[in-house]
Formats: C-alpha cells, structure tokens, sequence
C-alpha cells in the first residue's frame, strides 16, 4: 500500500520527525518487489533467505543483542578503577574506538571463539529471550530482526556465527553500516536505528503490531517516542496505527576472566599506541598501572558468607557490607612488611574469638591465628575483621572498640586466608620511559592471578584509608553520550528490571514492562 505524508507534518524536535522529517515514505513510488529488495540490502545475512511478501507479514520482533538477547562481556569494575571503566567505553579514547568496537574482546567471550563457537557459547545467552526468538521463528506471518549498534566492518562476521551456532534464525541481521545502502547519512545509533526501522514498516504496511526487546532505559524510552509519533503521522494518511510494544529486559552483568580481559587490553592499548607511533602522536600513548587500595589476609568468599551468619550485623541500605580481609596495611606493602605478613600468596588459618561493635555504627570481629606460633603483621593493634559499617563511617574506626564479647572456645569460626592485594588498574598517559606495566609483566599477572582469585571477595569498592573506586561511568556499555536517548556508537544506562512478553497483545499502546 503506498504511503503519502501530508504537508502538515511539523518538523519537531524529536526522536521521529528530527531523524526523518517529512519524507517518512521516500520509496512510496517503488513497487513491492522494489521494496522488499531495497531491505534487504541492510542485513548482513541478505544473501541465505529472501524476505517474506509484503501481504504475509503481520507481526514484526526486533531483538537488539547486547544484554538483551546475549549477554555480552562488560568491563569487570572489580579490575578497573572508575575512570577507567569510562575511558574503555568511550568511542573516542583508542584509535579502533574501545571496547564495544573492538571484535577481538567480543571474541574472547568464555574460553574464546574457537572452544565457545562448538558449544554455541553456552551459559552466555538469555535464555529467557532466546525462547522468543524460537517462538518468533514458529510464527509464520512474523518478520524477525536482530538489530544491533555494533558496526558491520567489525561485527557482520563473529555475529553471524555467533547466532548460526546457537540455531537463531532472522530474516534480517543488522548492522549498524558507515552509510546507509541508497546512501542514507548514519550520524549516530540513534538515525541509524530509526531509519531502517521506519523503512522496515514503511515497507510492510500490513503490520499490525512491532514488539522491540531491549535492555536499555533511554532506548525503551527513545523507542516509545519514536513509535508514537509514526503512528501520529500514518494515521493523517489513513493507515490504521501499529501496536507498539518496547519490552525492557532486565540486565544481567557477565565479564571476561580478569586474565583475559587485562590481556585484551593491553592489546588495545598497543594497538593504540603503534597508531600513535605512526602518526607521530606520541604524546597520546597510553599505559595499564596498577592502583593498590591496601594488603590483606583476604578472605573467601565461602567464608565471609559463614562469618555474616554466625554473626549477623543489622539489616540496612544504610550498612555496607565487608567480611573480606584481614587489613595487613592500607597500602600497597614495602618488602619489609610483606616479609613479616608472609609474602604474597602465604596462608594462614585464624580463628574468631571475640565480636564487638562501636556506636552502633560498626561492626568487626577479633581474630588470631590458629597456631599461636604462626608469625602475622597488621598495622592495627590487634587483628580485627570489619564486618560492616555504617555510611559515613570508616572501617579504621574498628579500633575504636575496646569492649569485645567473648566467642566460646568451642564456637569459634576458623576460616583460611591468603596474602594479597585489593587493587584496580588504571589506564593513564604513557610515561616517557618503557612501560611500565610491561615492564612489571611477570609481577603483574601474578597479582592479577590473586586479584582474580579474591577481588570478587570485596562486596564494596571501598578499602581502609581509601576512595571508592567506581563511579558512574562503568554503567554497562557507557560511551559519554547522554543517557535517556540512542546513544552515539555506544550504550548507556538502564534499568533493573524484566521485560515479560505474553504474547498476546490487546490493543494499541506503547508498554514497557
């Protein structure tokens, strides 16, 4: 059915008209066939199917990919220090734009492409959205898109794969391109999104209802504008408006092994700084350093969640959780105090033998070692664990407690615990000298080996003496573009919630669930 826009259509500030104006319909003149073919040229995967008659589609499922049908890797904020976690989102840092338009770090996922691709990388999907996907398969009338930001020069390939190993099948596969296929201006993910999901209904006029699954807050909200105002403009023309439902996913965080994703990284930054080299911009080179918050007998997690148990602290949002080291010193240790503490990596086992709390404000338990010849060393008076504290605060005024309840010899809590250090790593202006963190190599990967093994021990980014370490530019897939809109080759913020999708819907209207 052709599509013909009045002149009346204001050329208004918004998602909708902004992008596309009054030209909704450019290709009214172009038969069906025309149509359908001109679509086609956006998927990836044009070349295995032909797209179904304009007359059979009724139904149309959009699904983005990140975290909403895959659950992509994100930058650990328990390896990397909270300005970092922006800078490895930001497109603008590294000369091959980070970490959402790197391949290789999506490529890493689980034990890699070549292990992950046999077993259809399992345990890294949403299962939940996978389900639809295969329902959206089962009807006949419906059209199935997957619809990403991921560029198509760095992702058409891995994502392909990725989707044909887990048996998914779309009728369009796309991509975010440079230019559009009839030379369509692509400014940012948000143009990009809108165009072709105009031309896609544009195309099949004989939709009757488009549900869009995504998991990010300012593109649920984004998308609802933007159907709202088609739907605004196609009914001054007489088509009956579309059911638009944007179903909001609810996050689920994955990262890389610590190892791994530092390797990447460090990669990246090579990359980086070998363009750099090229071009004779040196002083845009960048460097990994490592940030220590302090050394600690850290403790298991296995153990913390036992001591939180047989010592409950009150139930609050305004208490932060610890339970995870015994402080050695709030710094990164010199050779002599390591030496006195053990070294890095030694294990000693302690016992729990007095609990006590200091204004109601926190909470620690007294320890020593179960071998009272068992050589230890803390900065603090004696060895404490601080269990939890109240905001505002500090774990160090745990030596405030001078009056500790007693455990029976017979109840007391011994637990294993391992020298170590609570750090992240920094991205920074490379020094003029080497750098350092190749330099520091063997050393670095040793203590990222025990930061892999304990920093997930830490239930807050908080240490003694210290700052705390996230910020709100690690929120998943951040790229400095204002959140509550499209986004510019990135990803931004989002709400903590799930989409449920019925199936059945009941009337026109613009949902999120």
């Amino acid at each position: 059915m052709p599509l013909h826009l009045p002149k009346l259509l204001k050329p208004a500030m918004s998602v909708y008209s902004a992008t596309h104006g009054a030209h909704v319909s450019a290709a009214a003149s172009i038969s069906s066939n025309g149509l359908v073919a001109t679509l086609s040229k956006w998927s990836v995967s044009h070349g295995k199917k032909e797209l179904p008659l304009i007359p059979d589609v009724k139904t149309i499922h959009v699904y983005d990919f990140d975290n909403t049908l895959f659950l992509s890797p994100l930058p650990n904020p328990k390896l990397w220090s909270g300005p970092t976690l922006g800078q490895l989102q930001h497109p603008d840092i590294f000369f091959n734009g980070g970490w959402w338009h790197d391949s290789t770090i999506l490529a890493a996922t689980g034990e890699g492409i070549e292990k992950e691709e046999q077993r259809a990388w399992e345990g890294w999907w949403n299962e939940h959205i996978v389900s639809l996907v295969e329902l959206s398969m089962a009807q006949k009338d419906t059209l199935r898109i997957l619809l990403t930001g991921r560029s198509v020069k760095g992702f058409s390939e891995l994502i392909q794969r990725m989707v044909d190993a887990k048996k998914l099948e779309f009728d369009i596969i796309c991509l975010k391109p440079e230019e559009g296929p009839e030379g369509e201006k692509i400014a940012n993910t948000k143009d990009f999104k809108t165009t072709f999901l105009t031309k896609v209904m544009d195309t099949y006029v004989h939709t009757e209802d488009i549900k869009v699954y995504e998991d990010r807050i300012g593109h649920v909200h984004a998308f609802e504008r933007f159907f709202s105002e088609y739907n605004a403009t196609i009914t001054k023309t007489g088509r009956k408006p579309l059911i638009a439902d944007v179903v909001q996913v609810a996050a689920l965080t994955h990262t890389l092994d610590p190892v791994i994703e530092a390797a990447e990284i460090q990669r990246l930054i090579n990359d980086h700084n070998a363009q750099c080299q090229r071009e004779g911009k040196l002083s845009s080179q960048l460097q990994i350093k490592k940030q220590v918050f302090f050394t600690g007998y850290l403790i298991s997690p296995k153990a913390t969640t036992r001591l939180l148990e047989l010592f409950p602290v009150p139930s609050d949002d305004d208490i932060r959780i610890l339970a995870s080291n015994i402080m050695i010193t709030p710094r990164r240790a010199n050779e002599k105090i390591l030496d006195r503490a053990g070294g890095l990596g030694h294990q000693v086992e302690f016992e729990v033998i007095g609990i006590g709390c200091w204004q109601d404000k926190i909470w620690a338990a007294l320890v020593r070692p179960v071998d009272p010849k068992m050589r230890i060393y803390t900065d603090n008076p004696k060895p404490i664990i601080v269990l939890a504290h109240r905001r505002g605060a500090k774990p160090i005024d745990a030596n405030m407690i001078k009056k500790w309840q007693e455990v029976d010899e017979g109840s007391r809590f011994r637990f294993t615990t391992t020298v170590g250090e609570k750090m992240l790593l920094r991205i920074e202006p490379a020094e003029e000298s080497n750098n350092k963190f190749e330099r520091d190599h063997h050393n670095h990967h040793y203590h990222l080996h025990q930061q892999h093994q304990y920093s997930h021990y830490h239930h807050h980014p908080y240490a003694y003496g210290g700052q705390n370490a996230q910020s709100n530019s690690h929120e998943p897939h951040h790229n400095g573009a204002p959140q509550g809109g499209l986004g510019n080759g990135g990803r931004g913020g989002r709400r903590r919630n799930f989409g449920y999708d019925d199936r059945r819907p009941t009337g026109p209207r613009i949902r999120r669930t």
